[in-house]
């Protein structure tokens, strides 16, 4: 028998944060194609940055929550002086 786990104490709670990340656009974000150089920038989240995967977007970037992301293509260099100029405008929030 398979279980999985969850970060979420019950349906109603999972169904909020899927809810708030729907309505913040979190979810339209993600469905981009990824690529080897796409690129996600958290930039109003838990733990704001630049991630490589959806999943580590959703569960280190936003805690599971909404926030703002952009997606990008480029290289790793790239993405990360562009997320820091972001961050040095004031431009990224933690929540």
């Amino acid at each position: 028998k398979s279980r999985i786990v969850s970060p979420f104490m019950n349906y109603d709670v999972a169904v909020s944060h899927y809810m708030e990340c729907l309505h913040t656009g979190v979810i339209d974000v993600l469905k981009a194609d990824e690529t080897p150089t796409t690129f996600y920038d958290v930039t109003k989240g838990f733990e704001p940055g630049v991630y490589r995967k959806r999943l580590h977007v959703l569960a280190t970037g936003l805690n599971w929550r909404g926030g703002e992301v952009t997606w990008s293509e480029g290289t790793s260099h790239e993405v990360a002086a562009v997320f820091q100029r972001w961050k040095d405008l004031g431009h990224v929030t933690i929540l």
